[in-house]
């Protein structure tokens, strides 16, 4: 059975994965990772983390959103045994926003509790606000502020570009069409890296998989090598 490994937005649970991984084809496996509340960790850490300790011994396409993006990327140009592809949804390759975002007291930010506005306005759209804040919240709880902070920070001085040009797999990139975080700029210099990589514009806000999870199996399965006979 190919598996498909998903790699968690700045909350790293897993699982805000859940709406998502509940309509998953029945000849397919998801396996969602949660990293470790690790305020000292960098990107490199994440990628080390997850090609020593997470990897299935089965066939697999590895999925990285947003924050994770990156991540998903470095794990597939190390080609690891098994790998299939490579699915990214609203996410960067290079750090969206200026370096010296960076210096910002990203704590103060991060400890706060995640407000119905804000969770319409930016992760899943007025529609789904009422429904959807209460687990985001849920899966921001389980993290320290300081290592959201520190993830944050990781995602102003990320360059992961020279990997992503070098990608020989299958590669899509679910891209919602009223994501507000990730600046456009950004994602079409993710995609502008890599020719090879194909492009779904999904309608739909920043947190996709769990706002259009149907549209997103679709486009996956369209692209990618997820298949029964895969």
């Amino acid at each position: 059975m190919t598996t498909l490994l998903l790699l968690p937005g700045l909350d790293g649970t897993g699982l805000l994965f859940k709406r998502f991984e509940a309509i998953s084809p029945e000849w397919l496996e998801c396996r969602s990772v949660r990293y470790p509340d690790r305020p000292g960790w960098d990107y490199p850490d994440y990628v080390r983390y997850v090609l020593e300790e997470c990897l299935p011994e089965e066939s697999f396409v590895v999925l990285g959103e947003s924050f994770s993006g990156p991540v998903a990327i470095e794990v597939a140009a190390s080609e690891p045994k098994g790998l299939l592809g490579l699915a990214l949804c609203n996410t960067f390759a290079v750090r969206p926003g200026p370096r010296a975002l960076r210096h910002l007291p990203w704590e103060l930010v991060s400890g706060r509790s995640i407000s119905r506005f804000t969770a319409g306005l930016h992760l899943v759209g007025a529609r789904l606000a009422a429904e959807l804040t209460p687990e985001i919240r849920h899966a921001n709880s389980q993290v320290s502020a300081a290592a959201k902070a520190a993830r944050l920070r990781a995602v102003f001085r990320v360059d992961v570009r020279p990997s992503l040009r070098k990608l020989s797999q299958p590669a899509v990139h679910l891209r919602g069409t009223r994501d507000r975080l990730v600046p456009f700029w950004s994602l079409r210099q993710t995609e502008k890296t890599n020719p090879n990589l194909a492009v779904a514009r999904i309608p739909g806000p920043h947190l996709l998989l769990q706002a259009a999870p149907e549209r997103c199996w679709n486009a996956l399965i369209k692209h990618l090598p997820l298949g029964p006979a895969a």
